[in-house]
């Protein structure tokens, strides 16, 4: 599922959904973020979703396929 903090591009959006305010409360359950704000809260949701691309492999993955590219379909590891 792709997903995004608008629903921009096609993409499934996380503002209106109901795990929005899970997560908004899980936080405020912390002692440290008990006090954030809904704007502090979501600015961070939002980074997190913009860097998922990142994560579990995604970088090595698209590394690989662009020296693939480079090297007419030859993997150098």
């Amino acid at each position: 599922m792709k997903m995004n903090w608008r629903g921009a591009n096609g993409k499934q959006a996380f503002e209106p959904l109901a795990l929005k305010y899970i997560v908004l409360n899980a936080v405020r359950r912390d002692p440290l973020t008990s006090n954030a704000s809904d704007t502090d809260i979501e600015k961070y949701i939002k980074r997190w979703m913009q860097l998922a691309s990142d994560r579990d492999g995604g970088r090595k993955n698209r590394e690989s396929r662009s020296r693939e590219d480079e090297s007419g379909g030859i993997t150098r590891e």
